[in-house]
């Protein structure tokens, strides 16, 4: 990447940004606490694989590069490169102080637009190793751009830890609304952590009419808006609970593992209803059993609503409201633009609160369905209770047509053959009646997996961390050779030519 190019584009977009702020800031979000949460402080560093640390050779031919940064006063470090490329069987390694945490990056991190941001790293400093075959050396890039010094109050930021304020509640744990309980039951698994530099917004994975499990991500306006770093150095993560023993349920799967992803492209957006659409371009793992969330353009009966979100970054929580939801009026750039209100006159919300880092978080119906987004409010908790304070969401059919000409509107991207369609549920309902009754033998296989029936359509195998190892695509078979792959279990994902889907595993020998 061309870094001054990218500071230029910076410069820009901060100095818009300081406007469009001052605008919000004096008509809709000058009390709001629900604004993205900062959890740390840029600092720009030019540290490279050249210009420091240390190499050595050594006797199996690998080049190894050594190097250490360390910021006084930070809880924790995030580091942010404008340059990654790492060759096939090199291994970048970090490992935090004094923590101890080590995370391991592969060729398999790298991404389209070759930049890359971690996660946080508890701790004020970490040791970098960067190991890499000798005659690759050259091929590597590894140039830091910037560091997130995390501010000491929040030490625990970016990880799976709850601040265990009583007023949040975990989105495991059982609602006091049953038909919410088997909603979220699919649901939680289409909240997404969005981490944009230096702060943490909450995003929805959303489906499309044509039901293909695009990446689309639906979030609030003002998280781009209020963001430093442009979207290709986000990171996305799924599935993200507590580590802990949730709700005292020993069976839920917290998903120690973090299953997280860099980078996306804004496709659609809307300052005056707060909205915003992304694609996210990194791999996901077909194992991680991800959502997309329905959608509804109808706003009337809506007997009660909840929210999945991420305050303060911490693991999914969810807010309950009860009552029917009532509309307010909300102004937008000079424009009063009708919202989903939930109301203070009736104590806020039921169950549950919203705080910084819940912005963008979806609005869900009676269905399941997304009606909005979270772009405001004054909800949250005074000493671990509910304030009984009142939140707003921009609704999305407020969004839906804003300027279809430059595919800037939601329909552009959720009904992208036209259809017209006013509401859609999930993908996991809209799919189910169309799942594959596929069969696969023998397993464990040696050679050859042979299915069933005959498909027409493609099919990828995938090993456990979600590298696509065997694609075929527009053919017709009953058989798939298995027999370059080493031993091990591994995802098998076929696709007919009418979009009917079915993932397995099995296992080689």
């Amino acid at each position: 990447m061309n870094l001054p190019f990218l500071k230029s584009i910076l410069i820009i977009l901060v100095c818009s940004i300081s406007i469009v702020g001052r605008l919000f800031a004096g008509v809709s979000f000058s009390d709001s606490e629900i604004i993205p949460y900062t959890f740390g402080e840029f600092v720009e560093v030019s540290d490279n694989l050249k210009n420091n640390g240390f190499w050595k050779i050594d006797q199996q031919g690998y080049a190894i590069w050594e190097h250490q940064i360390s910021l006084e006063g930070a809880s924790s470090l995030t580091f942010l490169f404008s340059e990654f490329y790492l060759p096939e069987n090199a291994v970048l390694t970090i490992k935090s102080i004094p923590s101890g945490e080590i995370e391991e990056y592969t060729f398999r991190n790298n991404t389209a637009s070759k930049v890359f941001s971690t996660l946080p790293f508890q701790g004020n400093k970490a040791v970098l190793k960067f190991k890499v075959p000798i005659h690759y050396k050259d091929q590597a890039r590894l140039q830091f751009w910037k560091i997130v010094k995390g501010n000491s109050n929040n030490s625990n930021i970016g990880f799976k830890i709850n601040s265990g304020n009583d007023c949040l509640v975990d989105a495991a744990c059982v609602a006091d609304n049953e038909t919410i309980d088997v909603l979220k039951e699919r649901l939680i698994h289409s909240v997404v952590r969005i981490m944009t530099g230096n702060a943490f917004c909450t995003g929805t994975l959303i489906n499309n009419t044509a039901n293909d499990g695009r990446m689309l991500l639906l979030t609030a306006n003002h998280c781009l808006e209020q963001s430093n770093v442009p979207p290709e150095f986000w990171v996305f993560g799924f599935n993200f609970f507590n580590d802990d023993e949730v709700c005292s349920d020993p069976d839920f799967k917290t998903f120690k593992e973090l299953q997280f992803t860099n980078g996306a492209k804004l496709l659609a957006n809307n300052p005056r209803s707060d909205f915003a659409l992304f694609e996210i371009l990194g791999d996901v793992n077909p194992v991680w059993d991800l959502e997309w969330a329905g959608w509804s353009l109808n706003d009337v009966n809506i007997d009660f609503s909840f929210s999945l979100h991420h305050p303060l970054g911490e693991p999914t929580k969810i807010s309950i409201e009860n009552d029917p939801l009532v509309e307010g009026v909300e102004v937008f750039f000079g424009e009063e633009i009708v919202t989903w209100d939930i109301s203070e006159k009736g104590n806020g919300w039921e169950s549950g609160a919203t705080l910084q880092g819940s912005s963008g978080a979806a609005l869900f119906n009676q269905k399941g369905q997304i009606i909005g987004q979270l772009a405001g409010g004054e909800a949250g908790c005074n000493n671990n209770l509910d304030n009984d304070l009142g939140d707003f969401y921009s609704k999305i059919d407020r969004s839906w047509d804003f300027d279809p000409a430059n595919n800037r509107s939601l329909r552009s991207w959720l009904d992208p053959e036209g259809t017209g369609t006013k509401e859609l549920n999930s993908l996991s309902e809209e799919t189910s009646h169309q799942g594959l009754d596929i069969s696969i033998f023998p397993t464990p296989v040696i050679n050859t997996l042979i299915l069933s029936s005959s498909i027409e359509g493609s099919y990828d195998v995938y090993a456990m961390n979600g590298v696509s190892i065997i694609s075929n695509t527009n053919i017709s078979f009953k058989t798939i050779d298995v027999s370059t792959l080493s031993s091990g279990i591994y995802i098998l994902e076929i696709i007919s030519k009418s979009g009917s889907k079915t993932i397995q595993k099995f296992i080689k020998n």
